[in-house]
């Protein structure tokens, strides 16, 4: 049987818009130590707080959000929350070390593909796609202001 991984190409791509750097960051694991075989892990957080301070954010959160989860174990929802967890607290730890990077932060969208099955965690307002009978659905809410103010303004508050 062939590796199923070794037939899947994975692309990203980037809108940069009116500013000349990004704040993303994102990483693809095929099966690794502590991974099932034919699992693929996906993170992507897009940071926030300036160039300096988003982007360190995003990379730190992405990095030891993969790390955690490569030595996590149990079912995938709790290893998931676990992940969260331990990137939000390593985010927090930078923050409390580095006054500069106060007011720094990222969004998250960690997900596991395993076994034709898709598993995910979101904080934020990056949307997750799935691409699926011609097509595109969103499944993770908007975890920002927005849609608390456009209830806001739809119920007259």
């Amino acid at each position: 049987m062939t590796d199923p991984a070794a037939a899947t190409r994975v692309a990203t791509a980037q809108i940069t818009g009116a500013r000349d750097y990004q704040e993303d960051s994102l990483t693809v694991h095929t099966p690794a130590r502590g991974m099932h075989a034919g699992e693929w892990l996906l993170v992507l957080a897009d940071g926030m707080g300036g160039h300096v301070g988003g982007e360190m954010a995003s990379r730190l959160v992405v990095e030891h959000f993969s790390r955690t989860y490569a030595n996590s174990s149990g079912n995938l929802p709790d290893s998931l929350r676990s992940c969260l967890n331990a990137a939000n607290e390593q985010l927090a730890n930078a923050v409390a070390k580095t006054a500069e990077l106060r007011g720094m932060g990222t969004t998250l969208v960690g997900c596991v593909i395993r076994e034709e099955l898709l598993y995910w965690i979101s904080v934020g307002d990056s949307p997750l796609w799935v691409f699926r009978d011609a097509a595109l659905q969103r499944l993770n809410a908007d975890h920002s202001m927005v849609p608390l103010l456009e209830d806001m303004v739809r119920t007259g508050v």
